[in-house]
């Protein structure tokens, strides 16, 4: 990839030189064994083109992998499929954790190595949805939520849309998060909206999951108004 700066004028002359993609082998550890079960390890980009594939590689009954064509970018860490209930619990480039899984390549990946390892002991929360007065709120659309950070908001990875009352999060990699459920119709403006989502987040009761845990907790479902409360320290 090449920079380019506009500053009032023609940009020329600029050269884009052709180069392999790069190449990166890893091994990926589970705790009990991998089991007979084909397992993949792919990297998805953060920025991908239409018609553009993930790297991706099947890991062989050792754990051995190897993974080719890597164009230099930013990469998320995907094994699949995952055991009921397991999370990376750990990632590792070159001997460096990669937090959340989260792999920068923008100069390239050639000769790196990768370490996965992976828990099948992550954490659970589940529990029912509640109208403002406390009572079970049956058969009716929600989505809940569940992050880290209510400042940076990935509701692809973080929601879960529901719709008998329940919901049941599993697989939760140990940490404290803001827990919330809100009407999937209640926030629908755009940017506004994603703005009201992270004021609610903010304001939602933090609680710690560690490895292991089964926690149950109900939900009341957030109306606008909480939007506008204090966020929580």
């Amino acid at each position: 990839s090449v920079d380019v700066h506009l500053e009032g004028g023609d940009v020329t002359g600029v050269n884009l030189v052709l180069a392999p993609g790069g190449e990166m082998t890893g091994k990926l550890e589970m705790a009990g064994g991998l089991g007979i079960e084909k397992v993949s390890v792919t990297l998805e980009p953060a920025i991908s083109f239409f018609g553009d594939s993930a790297p991706s590689a099947e890991v062989d009954p050792s754990g051995a992998f190897r993974i080719g064509g890597m164009a230099p970018g930013h990469y998320q860490v995907k094994v699949a499929p995952m055991p009921e209930n397991a999370y990376l619990k750990s990632v590792r480039l070159d001997g460096v954790e990669a937090p959340d899984g989260e792999l920068d390549l923008s100069r390239g990946a050639q000769g790196s190595s990768l370490r996965i390892v992976v828990s099948r002991n992550g954490g659970q929360v589940e529990g029912r949805l509640l109208d403002k007065g406390g009572e079970p709120l049956g058969a009716v659309p929600a989505i809940v939520l569940l992050v880290a950070d209510p400042k940076e908001i990935d509701l692809e990875r973080a929601a879960k849309t529901v719709e008998d009352g329940t919901y049941r999060f599993q697989g939760i990699r140990p940490g404290k998060y803001r827990l919330l459920a809100f009407d999937p119709f209640l926030f629908a403006d755009g940017s506004e909206s994603q703005e009201a989502v992270k004021k609610s987040a903010a304001a939602a009761e933090e609680i710690e999951i560690k490895e292991g845990d089964r926690k149950v907790k109900d939900l009341k479902l957030m109306v606008k108004e909480d939007a506008d409360a204090k966020p929580r320290q």
